[in-house]
């Protein structure tokens, strides 16, 4: 079957790296609970953005540090299963790797890439293999935009730096996932988002604002604005364990 022809399943969130890190398991085994490469390859996935997340490491020059050691432990074990799987740089990696019957990897950060906000290191993680970052992180503001789940926002939605890193973002084609936004973020990201960018929330994208509002919504609404797109969809996502 061509590249072209074949279908190609997605699992757009998954946390594995932190289970391999943490607890040494080898997803290529199936495991007791949460995700694995083993059952979602026999499932038909032939595609994961896998996550990593650097929990536990909140302090602003701690989570670059962590960031990198997933991200190695995450190269590391692509590196040797390479008969299995592969990191996806592009689509058409995308494409390429699935045709050859292995699952396609495309790396992504959670949680903090840096909460300083500092374009060298995002830079650096493009250069190792990431594709798509968190802007916004779990639990607090960060130097560039508001995320705090429970408090009020600081920045008013993204400032200057934020703007700046939007636009870096979009200039070396980098995924935006605005998963733990306020609405007003979540507004101020959209029309942030230049030609040629992309702005890609996780499922359970407003659960945020219905914790806010106390709605209980379940939709998914493109907002259209050039040639970038946002797609909001509301919490229910399903679990991300890991």
């Amino acid at each position: 079957m061509s590249a072209s022809a074949l279908a190609v399943v997605v699992d757009g969130h998954t946390h594995i790296t932190n289970r391999m890190y943490w607890e040494r398991i080898d997803p290529w085994e199936p495991q007791p609970f949460g995700f694995d490469f083993a059952r979602a390859s026999a499932s038909g996935v032939n595609v994961v953005i896998e996550n990593v997340a650097p929990y536990g490491y909140g302090n602003f020059d701690r989570t670059p540090k962590q960031t990198l050691r997933l991200v190695e432990t995450a190269l590391r074990y692509l590196e040797g299963h390479s008969d299995r799987m592969a990191l996806a740089l592009t689509g058409a990696d995308i494409r390429a790797i699935t045709a050859s019957g292995r699952l396609a990897v495309v790396l992504g950060v959670e949680s903090g890439f840096d909460h300083d906000g500092d374009p060298d290191v995002l830079r650096a993680f493009y250069r190792l293999g990431v594709r798509a970052v968190q802007f916004a992180t779990h639990t607090c503001f960060n130097a560039f935009a508001d995320a705090e789940i429970d408090g009020p926002p600081r920045w008013n939605g993204v400032n200057g730096r934020g703007r700046e890193l939007i636009a870096e973002m979009n200039q070396l084609g980098l995924l935006i996932d605005i998963h733990y936004y306020f609405e007003c973020l979540g507004r101020r990201r959209e029309r942030q988002a230049g030609p040629g960018g992309h702005v890609l929330p996780r499922p359970a994208s407003l659960r945020v604002a219905d914790r806010l509002d106390g709605a209980r919504r379940r939709r998914r609404e493109p907002v259209r604005g050039g040639r970038s797109t946002v797609h909001r969809r509301g919490p229910g996502g399903g679990r991300h364990p890991g």
